[in-house]
């Protein structure tokens, strides 16, 4: 296998949780049938432990130290989907049928937005489903906020949160109450003990654990305790494609429902992440972060179209990047 590395820094419209651009790897093998797969790998600041230096590093290492990437979700994630994407150009399947199966023809997408002028042009993209990030302000200032996104998105639009662990309790408590109001359906990590969103189940909003979760065991902890209505899997900070798959197999057959998003990353790692969602069970799949790339001044290629708020899934070999090379 031939192993080249093209760095990246993307920058985004507007900062995002403090950072003016996005770095990662992509990552392009050349088999000796001269196929290409393709694979990206981007620890993200704040929640990757790795950094960007040692995921390089790890990969480049690779062939050498095939162990290490055990240790760098990262760089395993964009290795494997590589792997993944020359496999399935040899044997004419999917990225998706490859790791375990498509069991949805279309994903139903989600939006992050920040107010009524992002969430409009969101609507205008086909969005059916909001997400808006709280907690950085008062309670007040939130429920104001998705006041005003309602007002223009109408009853038929569902709207989820995603606190990102700033609440204490009795703040959530409040929170909850007061979102099971406005009618949100869903609330992503909303205290700052995980242990403590148990105690928010049942009482409006399904309860959603995020950053709870970046291996099986986590998982299996969040299912042995309650914590949590639905789990949020982020494929490139868990690692090879298959484990996401297994992962929201194993929380869908427990009765949780699955998110797969992204970690706001470029083309490559958004495909591996729509391929994945493929894969999960139709029953369980809420609507997935796959729609990024605006967040980009100049993204390496559009987001998807979205019909009726869902995008549809590749049916070409591998990654099924069609066209598409890096510049």
């Amino acid at each position: 296998m031939q192993l080249t590395l093209h760095h990246y820094n993307m920058p985004y419209n507007q900062p995002l949780r403090g950072q003016a651009e996005r770095a990662g790897y992509l990552i392009s093998l050349r088999a000796s049938d001269g196929r290409v797969g393709w694979g990206e790998a981007a620890p993200y600041p704040g929640l990757s432990q790795a950094s960007l230096a040692s995921v390089g590093a790890t990969i480049e290492e690779w062939q050498d130290n095939p162990e290490g990437l055990q240790a760098c979700p990262e760089a395993l994630h964009g290795l494997r989907t590589a792997l993944l994407d020359i496999e399935g150009q040899r044997y004419g399947q999917p990225l998706c049928e490859l790791i375990g199966g498509v069991a949805n023809q279309t994903v139903a997408v989600s939006h992050l937005v920040s107010g009524p002028k992002t969430a409009a042009q969101a609507l205008r993209a086909g969005a059916r489903c909001l997400k808006l990030k709280v907690g950085a302000g008062s309670l007040a200032q939130d429920c104001e906020r998705i006041q005003a996104v309602q007002a223009i998105a109408g009853p038929d639009i569902q709207i989820r949160v995603d606190a990102n662990r700033r609440w204490d309790l009795p703040t959530a408590q409040e929170a909850i109450c007061m979102l099971d109001e406005l009618e949100v359906d869903l609330v992503e990590e909303p205290t700052q003990n995980p242990a403590d969103m148990a105690k928010l189940r049942d009482q409006g909003p399904k309860i959603a654990a995020d950053e709870t979760i970046r291996t099986p065991e986590d998982l299996i902890r969040v299912i042995d305790e309650n914590w949590a209505d639905a789990v949020v899997l982020k494929p490139m900070l868990i690692g090879a494609p298959e484990t996401t798959v297994s992962m929201a197999r194993t929380a869908a057959a427990a009765g949780l429902y699955v998110i797969i998003t992204t970690t706001i990353d470029t083309w490559v790692a958004r495909r591996t992440a729509l391929h994945i969602a493929a894969a999960v069970p139709a029953e369980a799949l809420l609507p997935c972060g796959l729609m990024t790339g605006s967040w980009f001044a100049q993204p390496l290629a559009p987001d998807p179209s979205v019909h009726e708020g869902c995008i549809e899934v590749p049916t070409g070999p591998g990654l099924d990047l069609g066209t598409w090379s890096h510049p």
